[in-house]
């Protein structure tokens, strides 16, 4: 479940990860920080509650990437 990040530590990753979804950066940054969040599945179960508000964004790309990243880990949760 580590694609696109390398073989990390999910204990770590994640949440330095979540701190990236603060509402203080911008658009690109937490798209792409709930991308990779997506690209670590099962492994990035512990941000689902980070996630969570992100299906409200008033951005699209953003609501996009949430809804598929809370899919992505899900999926892969269901599948280990």
């Amino acid at each position: 479940a580590n694609s696109g990040i390398g073989n990390t530590d999910p204990n770590t990753v994640v949440p330095i990860l979540m701190e990236c979804l603060a509402p203080a950066n911008d658009t690109v940054n937490r798209s792409e920080v709930l991308r990779a969040l997506a690209g670590l599945g099962s492994d990035a179960q512990m941000a689902v509650p980070a996630i969570l508000p992100y299906l409200q964004d008033s951005n699209l790309d953003v609501r996009t990437a949430a809804t598929n990243a809370l899919s992505r880990i899900q999926h892969a949760a269901l599948n280990q």
